[in-house]
């Protein structure tokens, strides 16, 4: 999704989101059985939303969190059908306190969508 902010992942309020990835070393070797934290920073502060979880044999992991009410902040006229409102929301991963480099750094967080 790409609403002139770059391409990047959309999440709907009140919807569950997965994150799925690898967890990797420096030197690109696979972590096993690592713990690993999502941390969703919302827009309205105090629905902030974290998840945790531990990765398996392969260094995968996969984190899923129940998306709080956005704010709508932003709005997107999505060719005159329609006008969504979203907010541009901070994913951090981190793994025994340390912030992990990824390839999602933040999402569009949909707040709600206004029909014509």
């Amino acid at each position: 999704m790409n609403y002139g902010y770059g391409s990047k992942y959309r999440v709907g309020s009140y919807y569950p989101a997965t994150f799925k990835g690898t967890l990797k070393d420096a030197s690109g070797n696979l972590m096993p059985n690592q713990p690993i934290k999502l941390y969703f920073e919302a827009a309205i502060k105090s629905y902030a939303q974290t998840a945790t979880g531990t990765t398996d044999e392969n260094g995968q992991f996969s984190l899923t969190f129940q998306v709080p009410a956005g704010a709508g902040y932003q709005s997107y006229n999505n060719a005159g059908w329609s006008t969504h409102y979203y907010d541009i929301v901070p994913v951090t991963f981190t793994s025994n306190d340390i912030k992990l480099s990824s390839n999602v750094t933040s999402v569009y967080h949909l707040a709600y969508t206004s029909r014509y």
